[in-house]
């Protein structure tokens, strides 16, 4: 706050503490949906461009505001292409969660082996892999 000569309520947010550049581009998820009932995507990655505004018709009859041209705030939110590499597999005992295994598709992006490390495609059989986690789960 700095010296001053008379006492003045602070400037900002302590919700936003410590003030300082982000150390990675991409946000971490920190809470998932529950994954209890069927199968399905549990998230993906989007990331705020930037915001503008649109100009509707309002359509609800019951608003005060039908039938006439409203102006409204927008975030547009860029979503990158999602590729499947691969399903992981998990089972639940006492203690929680543990991997049994994974299993990765045949055709990769060469762009995917700079971030994470593949198995090696010239002895990869899915259908082996598969077996064996079949196996496990029984």
């Amino acid at each position: 706050m700095g010296h001053r000569k008379k006492h003045a309520p602070r400037h900002g947010s302590l919700a936003f503490l410590p003030r300082k550049r982000a150390t990675q581009i991409k946000a971490r998820v920190r809470h998932w949906l529950d994954n209890s009932g069927e199968v399905n995507f549990l998230g993906f990655a989007g990331f705020k461009a930037g915001m503008t505004h649109i100009t509707y018709i309002e359509d609800q009859s019951n608003s005060p505001y039908y039938g006439k041209e409203l102006m409204k705030s927008v975030t547009i939110v860029e979503v990158p292409p999602l590729i499947l590499i691969g399903i992981r597999v998990y089972n639940h005992d006492d203690y929680g969660k543990y991997i049994i295994g994974e299993i990765f598709t045949n055709e990769f992006n060469n762009y995917i082996t700079r971030k994470i490390n593949l198995p090696n495609l010239d002895n990869y059989n899915p259908e082996e892999i598969k077996n064996q986690i079949l196996k496990k789960l029984n």
